[in-house]
């Protein structure tokens, strides 16, 4: 379409996101509100069914505000093409909505009601990526103001550099259903030498009476954590989600493969009243592709994507140059998404994305900077190297250790124990198949962590592997969690230990355990590789046994040794159990204590010279 209308001497290109083909259509807004075409789908088939809703569907952009819109280009292009006198005109809200970077007279004047929220302005946090990032320098400065202002009108926004009122180049997002809307209040401007970056906010406003007015108030959104190159288990998929070609079904019909997960580049997960909302994607030639937005391991809404129809090798002609010439060498987009599930809104945020449009980055194909994503999680063999944060230990005062763990925590302990020496009491809350849950006062009554207070220990490890076998991991149906909601009860117990040894002025150590047989993770990786994100500070860390016990995610049953360490012989000895199991042998168990250890120094918990000199051979 862009090749079309650059071929044509006078033509006019309206992009309109968040719509479809079938938006121009008259029965466009009559199917928007009715929800679809689900009752035809028997009779006109799936294809068929799935053009007419394309654009038209709950989710998409509001039909009567994208035919308002087109009227008003149409109208003024054939104006202007038969040379009659045109003026300014006024849009409703909706579809002036829709434009961005125009001054539209007639409706965006400010309100000149009462002022109910304050300016606000941030500062972009700095970017780090999953991936490198392009040539392209992104600012990392905000040099304007943002003042949203809430009206008779509903929700207005101002955007001032150096003092003076603009329009900038890209602005925010707006959902709405009902009489809710979520506005997400951003901006970018293009300077000669600086990109200028606008943030104001999350706003939720609700529409009253037509006396009582609109109301609006900030929206803080949850705390996100990010990974790159992960899987997000699929257990439904919206009817209405708008798919290039089926996926995780079984032929072109509605049924799911079993376990269906599907693999992103860039996963974000975040809790929202006992929820799990995970957000997937891949980068693009030019920003974010296709989005999921999942709740609760069901696909709610996705984000539609159509590659490039032309070929690489005219990207600069068709592609590159024309944005280039609209935004200069870089251009901001903002991805977010607000879906309603019975009655409540749940916001999915990826944030600010920097696009490079230069052809090299265009070519590339991976061409977004993720300029929010300011806790990115590295690929599953890597520890958190956050700044010590050394414990200060009276004379003669032992370093005091809980370990709560599974089997596999039975068989490291003598080997922490040795590995320790005189300079720590560990305190043990392990046992053979039980989950983290196991361990606080609702199932283990005197021996709960919530009891340890007193004690007051300085750092408690959480070496759980995932177990799922005890009434505090079952459903209530009686049967054990599984998918987002196994994660989800993981990471809820995660963040309920920290909040507990946090408040007793302790640390924490989450332990990831290494690969099972079939190279198959523990259940609980992800979510302990979240857990500094989430408490950043260098109390709460992580570290994985991968390198040392399963390098590359690969299950390793035995390795070359030293003389010293248990269970070498020769030179070599056994990491792991006999097949078909994957416990730990004397040589495994003492490297899984030793990661543990090396941890403790990095961190700054213990002085090593305080520690046994030389590794001694131990026995049950």
């Amino acid at each position: 379409i862009w090749s079309l209308h650059q071929s044509l001497d006078n033509s006019v290109f309206v992009n309109i996101a968040g719509t479809g083909h079938a938006a121009p259509v008259d029965a466009c807004p009559l199917i928007q509100d009715r929800g679809g075409l689900t009752e035809l789908r028997e009779a006109l088939g799936e294809e068929l069914v799935r053009s007419g809703e394309n654009g038209c569907l709950p989710k998409d952009t509001d039909a009567r505000a994208v035919q308002d819109l087109l009227r008003i280009y149409i109208t003024g292009f054939v104006y202007e093409a038969l040379g009659l006198s045109a003026g300014p005109v006024n849009l409703t809200a909706e579809a002036a909505d829709l434009v961005a970077g125009v001054e539209l007279r007639g409706f965006n004047e400010p309100p000149t009601t009462t002022v109910t929220a304050a300016p606000t302005t941030t500062t972009t946090t700095p970017p780090t990526t999953t991936k490198p990032r392009p040539a392209v320098t992104f600012s990392e400065e905000v040099n304007g103001d943002v003042s949203v202002i809430c009206g008779a009108d509903g929700l207005a926004v101002e955007y001032r550099l150096d003092g003076d009122l603009i329009n900038p180049e890209t602005g925010g997002l707006r959902f709405t259903q009902g009489s809710q809307s979520f506005h997400r209040v951003v901006g970018a401007e293009d300077g000669e030498d600086t990109d200028y970056l606008f943030d104001g906010g999350w706003w939720v406003v609700e529409r009253g009476s037509d006396t009582d007015g609109f109301s609006c108030e900030p929206y803080e959104g949850p705390e996100w954590v990010d990974f790159a190159e992960d899987r997000i288990p699929i257990s439904a998929i919206n009817t209405y989600a708008n798919l290039r070609e089926p996926v995780c079904t079984v032929g072109v019909g509605p049924t799911l493969t079993p376990d269906c997960a599907l693999e992103f580049d860039h996963v974000r997960r975040a809790t929202v009243d006992g929820h799990l909302l995970e957000i997937g994607f891949d980068c693009t030639y030019a920003g974010v592709g296709e989005a999921w937005w999942v709740l609760d391991s069901v696909m709610v809404a996705n984000r539609y994507y159509h590659p490039p129809e032309v070929g690489s090798e005219d990207y600069e002609e068709w592609l590159v140059a024309p944005l280039r010439d609209l935004y200069g060498n870089s251009v901001y987009d903002y991805v977010a998404h607000v879906e309603w599930v019975d009655g409540e809104a749940f916001v999915f945020d990826i944030g600010r994305v920097g696009i490079d449009l230069s052809l090299e980055a265009f070519l590339g194909g991976d061409n977004c900077v993720l300029l929010d994503w300011f806790k990115p999680q590295a690929p599953s063999t890597t520890t958190t190297t956050s700044a010590p944060t050394p414990i200060v230990l009276d004379e003669g005062e032992r370093l005091r250790i809980v370990v709560t763990g599974d089997s596999i925590t039975d068989q490291i302990r003598p080997y922490l124990l040795s590995a320790f020496g005189d300079t720590a009491t560990i305190e043990r809350r392990h046992h053979g198949g039980t989950a983290l849950c196991d361990w606080f006062a609702e199932q283990a009554n005197d021996l709960g962590l919530e009891h340890l207070a007193a004690w007051r220990p300085h750092v408690i490890v959480v070496d759980h592997g995932g177990n799922a076998l005890t009434p505090c991991m079952a459903g209530e149906d009686g049967k054990p969690l599984q998918g987002s909601y196994y994660t989800a009860k993981y990471l809820a117990d995660s963040e309920y230990l920290v909040e507990i040894a946090l408040g007793v002025g302790s640390r924490v150590l989450f332990v990831d355990q290494p690969v099972g047989r079939g190279d198959l993770p523990s259940g609980t990786g992800e979510v302990f590789r979240s857990m500094p994100g989430r408490y950043p500070g260098g109390l709460v860390r992580f570290v994985s046994t991968w390198p040392t016990l399963s390098p590359d995610g690969r299950f390793l049953q035995a390795a070359p040794c030293l003389d010293h360490e248990p269970g070498c012989l020769d030179g070599r000895g056994e990491l792991r159990s006999p097949p078909p199991n994957g416990h730990l042998e004397a040589l495994g168990a003492w490297r899984y204590a030793m990661v543990i250890v090396e941890s403790f120094i990095d961190a700054g918990w213990i002085d090593p010279g305080t520690l046994p000199a030389r590794p001694s051979e131990v026995t049950e």
